[in-house]
């Protein structure tokens, strides 16, 4: 009797462990699955490159490379025109001219050449554009880059003249170059006339 009770108290015992850790153990079980799940749904799928990916793929860099609104070619003005066109020459000449001065003692005849003539061409263009330019790009070009007036103040103020006066001495006006020992020099006295040839001159000086 007593054996058959323990046994029955040890399989009472038993179940009423194992059910609660089967408990948990399903638990945790479906904590991880559900985990899982959440973890593949936030993972970013990767489409099969199918035909309907192409074209949207296709749309989208056509939407990329769509021009925005506005953004075509309007008409410049003919002040930008001038201006614009002499400002490419003039770069196209300091570019040519930085070259031809940098590469001058470094380059062969052949290249030095080269270089040479299209720093004079590129000068060229610039005086050819000067001279062909009409009356109103000649005012447009004088407004853009002579606009810079002169400063008048002081002799407006005083009433003078912008140029000033220009005087001319009359009178011996002594040279600023001689040195001190031909200006202490005097010829009064020397009547000689200078006459021969080179060869005379190299006798006397001695020159072979």
């Amino acid at each position: 009797m007593n054996s058959t009770n323990e046994s029955g108290n040890s399989g009472q015992s038993s179940g009423q462990n194992s059910g609660p850790k089967r408990n948990n153990r399903n638990r945790n079980r479906n904590r991880n699955r559900n985990r899982n799940n959440s973890n593949n749904s936030q993972a970013p799928q990767i489409k099969s490159a199918g035909p309907e990916n192409k074209a949207t793929s296709s749309n989208a860099n056509r939407r990329r490379r769509r021009p925005r609104r506005g953004s075509g070619n309007k008409a410049v003005p003919e002040q930008n025109k001038v201006i614009s066109k002499y400002l490419n020459l003039l770069e196209q000449h300091l570019h040519a001219r930085r070259k031809y001065f940098a590469m001058y003692h470094r380059a062969d005849d052949r290249q030095l050449n080269k270089l040479e003539n299209n720093y004079y061409g590129t000068m060229e263009k610039i005086r050819e554009f000067e001279a062909t330019m009409t009356e109103a790009d000649k005012e447009i070009f004088k407004k853009h880059f002579d606009s810079l007036k002169s400063d008048t103040t002081y002799s407006e103020n005083h009433q003078i003249s912008r140029l000033g006066d220009i005087e001319v001495k009359e009178g011996e006006i002594q040279d600023p170059h001689l040195l001190m020992a031909q200006m202490n020099s005097d010829f009064k006295d020397d009547t000689e006339e200078s006459v021969g040839t080179l060869d005379d001159y190299k006798a006397y000086k001695g020159i072979p």
